[in-house]
């Protein structure tokens, strides 16, 4: 059944996009006092807020976790990343479970990917 969000295969209409965006930009405006369209004002705006040192990627890690991620986005099995730091295999999987819950991903590849997009495993 169609209604007037949605027109042939879901695709979200036209009219229904502009009128989402007009009311996202109300939003903004009412919410942070943000100009929505940048143009000059927006660049001055923006140039001119203090600009915050990033955090650097995986600080709650700790070294040993960064260093145990650093070997999965290698592609290391528990394993060989126990032989390698020569610690028992429980221990890997007791770092790896706590690094894929501090990073918040559900699986090993979730991890290797994260890891990679931040220079890891390279």
């Amino acid at each position: 059944m169609k209604n007037w969000f949605t027109s042939l295969n879901g695709a979200i209409t036209l009219s229904a996009l502009a009128l989402l965006t007009e009311v996202w930009r109300g939003f903004l405006d009412a919410m942070f006092d943000y100009p929505t369209e940048f143009g000059e004002e927006s660049a001055m705006h923006f140039a001119n807020e203090p600009q915050t040192a990033a955090a650097p990627p995986f600080s709650d890690l700790t070294p040993r976790e960064l260093e145990v991620l650093q070997l999965i986005a290698q592609g290391l099995t528990n394993n060989a990343i126990a032989e390698k730091l020569v610690l028992s295999p429980k221990t890997v999987r007791n770092q790896v479970s706590t690094i894929f819950s501090k990073m918040q991903v559900a699986n090993r590849a979730e991890a290797i990917v994260r890891a990679r997009e931040a220079g890891l495993g390279m």
